[in-house]
């Protein structure tokens, strides 16, 4: 009997990949949204926080500084936020796979793009309207490849329905996560506060653990913002469903997730030395954009494969409690 090219374990994890770049290969034109969009951050206007950088610059400089140098470079650290920090780039919230906002790019020779710093006031509606704008975009370009993956494409009014209601849903499970990063960072600084006092190890120590939770509880959460395309549910139960997906499968579970970061981090480097160059900041747009969209529909297969899974198991502990009673 021929022994398999790759172990079994190892297998299970590539299959996911594999069958995703042939679900994206039918969804092509969805490649349109983060095409675009990075496009548009890449020759399109710049929102920049300069005047609100100046305000907080001139706020420091008022307050009297226990350490000089510490404050010179807070001020510096403003000021060159103000200048090369573009709000357009909340555009991306950190779901689509776009190029522009996580790496320098080269402009096309004598090309300026048209720059706006908005009044501080500004500044606190425009970053919620920029987020709320890049899930809309998230959920045009996510909905079609989930009605992929679950065997169940939907067209025209059915499908717009659908990346309307996915919208929702997801700024409702951003909200969420945000609001438990909250009651979990008060106490936290708190208590980092406080061991700094006590002992500047004590304080390393607690902030190494505060980290390690905050990544173990975004490790058992990071397949929710799957289930809320693929399963068409709230953001508790895509919440509780990416719980139980790590859950019942922790290694599988690992195992993906590092591969998928070793291969965004991987290409990122690539992406890199393209972007010093406008002709390769094209090329890294059109490829980034593949390889990010074959990666989000392996992880919908992936999150599909191991939610049957246990939702199997669980029928069937059912069935034998019912019988045992």
């Amino acid at each position: 009997m021929e022994r398999p090219f790759l172990p079994s374990g190892l297998r299970r994890l590539i299959e996911p990949l594999i069958e995703g770049y042939a679900a994206l290969n039918r969804r092509l034109w969805v490649l349109i949204v983060p095409i675009g969009l990075d496009l548009f951050l890449w020759l399109g206007p710049r929102v920049s926080p300069e005047r609100l950088a100046e305000a907080l610059r001139a706020v420091v400089a008022s307050v009297p500084q226990v350490d000089p140098a510490q404050g010179t470079q807070v001020m510096e650290a403003l000021r060159e936020w103000g200048q090369t920090a573009n709000l357009c780039h909340l555009l991306s919230a950190y779901l689509l796979p776009l190029f522009v906002p996580r790496l320098g790019t080269a402009e096309p020779p004598g090309y300026a793009p048209p720059r706006w710093a908005p009044e501080p006031a500004w500044m606190l509606l425009l970053p919620v309207v920029a987020l709320l704008l890049g899930l809309l975009f998230w959920s045009l370009y996510i909905t079609p490849l989930a009605d992929l993956v679950r065997g169940n494409p939907q067209r025209g009014t059915a499908l717009l329905t659908r990346m309307l209601r996915t919208w929702g849903r997801m700024a409702r499970l951003l909200a969420v996560v945000a609001f438990g990063c909250v009651v979990f960072l008060l106490p936290a600084g708190f208590l980092a506060s406080l061991s700094a006092l006590l002992s500047p190890g004590l304080a390393a120590l607690m902030s190494f653990l505060g980290l390690a939770f905050l990544l173990w509880i975004l490790f058992y959460l990071y397949f929710a913002p799957s289930a809320v395309p693929f399963s068409g549910v709230g953001p508790l139960r895509a919440i509780y469903y990416s719980l139980q997906v790590v859950r019942s499968n922790f290694w599988q579970s690992l195992g993906f997730v590092l591969l998928v970061t070793f291969i965004r981090l991987g290409t990122a480097a690539l992406w890199q030395r393209l972007g010093n160059y406008p002709a390769g900041v094209v090329v890294g747009i059109l490829g980034n954009a593949y390889i990010g969209g074959g990666l989000a529909a392996a992880c919908l297969i992936f999150y599909r494969e191991r939610l049957r899974m246990w939702l199997t198991g669980r029928d069937r502990g059912r069935q034998n409690a019912r019988y045992l009673a």
